[in-house]
């Protein structure tokens, strides 16, 4: 355990002097595919069934500050990174359940502070991977790859990811203008996913699904701005 608090605490301190820098943005940062896999690596080995620290969420922070310099992480690791997330995030059991272990093991930790905080992780990871490519192509995948969990037959693993899937859908609408006529085929499967999911008979579940078809119907149609501003991975915003 203090060996991985240990790795990150460096990883994030070597991270925190590039940015004091200034010139992130023009670093090509050779050993930053090896950093994922390692983070890749510290993320499946987090354990299911309980949460007593912070270990995922410290992870998937690290991999949002990495995004913001060079070189971008290929397909085939992101998508590797992005599936031990979602696993290591919904698959978590219930959070009665964790907070009910943690009592009966006299555990004095904040299980629903840090259940929350790692879903928040979550999150604001795949904003900073698509602030890093910001292409139809990457908010694609991203979506492809929640799908199992999204149709899971456990329903606190639905809630998680169509909420998930939701907030990102939203983060677009609000930031990007994106041109998905090459990708409308695909998406429209995923409209039909959240359209079934609409009747579903968790509450949450419904809840997110209507806001994300609401969301992805504002994306498809490009009702926003050319000249909307991104969020920078940097600070302030930048003009997409």
């Amino acid at each position: 355990m203090n060996l991985k608090k240990s790795f990150l605490i460096a990883v994030l301190m070597f991270l925190e002097a590039v940015a004091a820098t200034g010139k992130a943005q023009g670093i090509q940062l050779h050993m930053k595919p090896t950093l994922v896999e390692c983070l890749i690596v510290l993320i499946e080995r987090e354990p299911l069934h309980v949460l007593v620290n912070t270990m995922r969420q410290d992870a998937m922070y690290i991999v949002r500050e990495l995004s913001k310099l060079k070189p971008l992480l290929e397909t085939a690791m992101k998508s590797s990174l992005l599936c031990a997330s979602f696993r290591s995030t919904f698959c978590l059991v219930p959070l009665d359940v964790l907070e009910r272990r943690s009592h009966l093991a006299k555990q004095a930790v904040d299980v629903k502070g840090l259940y929350h905080q790692a879903m928040s992780g979550l999150e604001e990871m795949l904003q900073g991977l698509l602030l890093e490519n910001p292409q139809p192509g990457e908010l694609k995948n991203m979506l492809e790859l929640m799908e199992p969990w999204m149709t899971s037959a456990l329903d606190h693993e639905r809630e998680r990811a169509v909420q998930t899937a939701m907030r990102l859908l939203k983060f677009v609408a609000e930031y990007f203008h994106f041109d998905l006529s090459r990708e409308f085929s695909k998406l429209a499967h995923l409209t039909a996913v959240l359209i079934m999911l609409c009747g579903d008979p968790v509450e949450r579940v419904r809840s997110s699904a209507v806001q994300g078809v609401s969301c992805l119907y504002e994306v498809l149609l490009h009702r926003k701005k050319p000249d909307q501003k991104l969020p920078s991975p940097f600070g302030g915003c930048e003009k997409k």
